[in-house]
């Protein structure tokens, strides 16, 4: 926390400042807060900006890897645990008295540190060893995973998981066979055998069977009648084979305020209406609930979603505490370091979450790192300061001196590669190369005027994110979009490398793009990902019209397919409607009288 306040007050912005002019802006209290409170906050666990950064990671991951395969789900049910019961009583049984009497929930409140190492321990060992086993992958060789760690209402954890599995098919891409084979090679909704399978059989039974009730019921209009209908599907169609609906009518239904309808159906018996879909290896291993989701769609729309909901934040109280930043009599430190501690007294954590945090436990992890790259002009750009101490020293010594900042990877650490890397791009110094001090003069890569070489990584690269320009907005943002585009994939050494001479960026662009394939392909993936949104946004909304007129004409008991499929009437609702329609209709006759 203090090294977040830390970071957030040393980083300034501007290509040149001397040490008397920052000692002058420090002195008028300028800490350009409002810009930096983001960035401060998203490194406070839990807070809505910890989370909201966390998304954007996700959806930078989306643009560069394309749809994930598989949204995994798996819950605790630590209570139901024997093993982990019965150890919780032998490590308390000489401090606690009557502990033998103790029910299954009142240990686990007991003593939340053991379950939660045993809920990390196991949950670890179940990625590793079974998803992301390198000999025997459980759904097929993981490319690349994010997971994160959810607390429910009474502090219990579990995981949401999402896959990139390498090969698997992608709905619009794929053939409808092939995807059809992976989903029944990955997943089942099937009532085991008891006698064949008891082990199996019982987990089912105790953690896969839907039973609902008023958290899950929700109610839905249509023609004028108010349907009640479980909001994760059940029951759910009995089907000879597995189907797959249409995506769009997926998405479409969104919009239109009726419950969700899924992208697919398994092969079901009227005896498993009621069970959720699972895997029966990951089922055995986590002895709990388990909800195994397959979103493998080249659109961005469904991923989107499921990111959005996998990074939702925790309540808090945190808004109502802005105003404390902004107080004159503290020193800007002093008052950001006493909103990070009041933010975190604000945070509802239950006993589980809060052994989570004194244990280090991670709330959430993703095969890839992420580093963005400012590619802001030297003006704008933001600096970070060196050390306090340091500064202090060139204000006694040389107040003059600009030399205050930490190396930049951009205005700095790149024009300054070595001669071996002049063709090398910003792109892939970034995503492929970490810097060292030197501790020797023979390191390779040797940075100029720098103590620092530059090490290449053997393992993924770093995924790039940036400021997202729009460039239809204006020529303005036209040209800085492209300008971005040529600093990334272009060498330079200075930025009047980036254009060619009497030309702007954009037609820098056009005159380089055969040159530079990278950034060719990396401009046309961008078009092309953002008007098959836009024809994504428009074919919704066309098909969210059209469904809403075709259930208009529609009996919800005779739509077997739709998303109002399985509704119950709500006789309740649908009355107390009428009473409410009966004043206006009595006001609407003595009018036509």
């Amino acid at each position: 926390m203090c090294h977040s306040v830390g970071h957030m007050l040393r980083t300034v912005t501007g290509k040149s400042l001397t040490a008397r002019e920052l000692h002058t802006r420090l002195e008028a209290k300028d800490g350009e807060i409002h810009s930096k409170m983001f960035t401060l906050l998203a490194n406070l666990r839990g807070s809505k900006e910890y989370f909201s950064k966390l998304a954007m990671d996700v959806q930078w991951m989306l643009k560069q890897l394309g749809p994930p395969t598989l949204f995994i789900t798996c819950s605790t049910a630590e209570w139901f645990s024997e093993p982990l019961i019965e150890h919780i009583r032998n490590i308390n049984r000489h401090s606690v008295p009557n502990i033998d009497n103790m029910t299954p929930a009142e240990l686990c409140a007991l003593d939340p540190v053991t379950v939660s190492i045993h809920f990390h321990k196991k949950w670890q060992s179940i990625f590793t060893n079974l998803i992301n086993s390198k000999e025997t992958p459980l759904f097929g060789p993981v490319s690349d995973h994010f997971w994160r760690i959810e607390y429910q209402q009474r502090g219990s954890a579990h995981v949401h998981c999402l896959l990139w599995i390498k090969d698997a098919p992608v709905i619009d891409q794929s053939t409808y066979e092939e995807v059809q084979h992976y989903l029944n090679k990955v997943t089942t909704c099937a009532k085991p055998d008891s006698t064949t399978s008891p082990t199996l059989s019982q987990l089912v039974s105790k953690f896969q069977v839907h039973k609902c009730n008023s958290y899950c019921q929700k109610s839905f209009k249509n023609n004028g009648k108010f349907f009640k209908k479980c909001r994760f599907g059940f029951p759910r169609p009995v089907k000879k084979e597995t189907e797959l609906s249409d995506p769009l009518d997926c998405l479409a239904v969104l919009k239109t305020k009726q419950p969700r309808k899924r992208l697919y159906h398994l092969h079901r018996t009227p005896d498993e209406v009621n069970i959720n879909d699972y895997n029966p290896a990951l089922l055995l291993a986590n002895q709990a609930n388990v909800d195994v989701q397959y979103i493998g769609h080249a659109g961005s729309r469904l991923p989107y979603y499921i990111t959005e909901y996998m990074a939702k934040h925790e309540r808090s109280e945190q808004d109502q505490l802005w105003q404390d930043i902004f107080s004159s009599s503290k020193s800007l430190g002093t008052n950001a370091m006493s909103f990070m501690l009041k933010s975190v007294k604000s945070r509802q954590v239950g006993a589980n979450e809060a052994a989570d945090r004194l244990l280090g436990h991670k709330l959430y992890s993703k095969s890839r790192q992420m580093r963005f790259a400012d590619l802001e002009p030297a003006i704008t750009a933001k600096r970070v300061l060196k050390p306090a101490a340091e500064i202090s020293h060139l204000l006694k010594t040389n107040p003059d001196c600009e030399d205050i900042f930490m190396p930049h990877w951009v205005l700095d650490i790149y024009p300054a590669r070595p001669d071996e890397m002049e063709l090398v791009s910003l792109y892939e110094l970034l995503g492929w190369y970490e810097r060292e001090k030197l501790k020797t003069s023979k390191e390779p890569l040797q940075l100029k005027g720098y103590g620092m070489y530059l090490r290449h990584r053997t393992t993924k690269p770093y995924i790039i994110t940036h400021k997202l320009i729009n460039p239809q907005l204006s020529e303005d943002k036209k040209q800085a979009y492209f300008y971005q585009l040529l600093k990334l994939f272009k060498p330079w050494r200075t930025e009047d490398d980036l254009c060619l001479p009497g030309k702007g960026y954009h037609d820098t662009y056009q005159l380089e793009k055969h040159r530079l394939p990278e950034m060719q392909q990396y401009h046309e993936g961008n078009v092309q990902r953002n008007q098959a949104e836009e024809q994504m946004d428009r074919d919704i909304a066309q098909r969210a019209d059209d469904t809403t007129t075709a259930q208009a004409n529609t009996d919800v008991t005779d739509d077997q397919e739709g998303a109002l499929a399985g509704c119950q009437t709500d006789p309740l609702r649908s009355a107390m409607q009428g009473c409410r329609r009966f004043p206006q209709q009595v006001k609407r006759k003595g009018q036509t009288r």
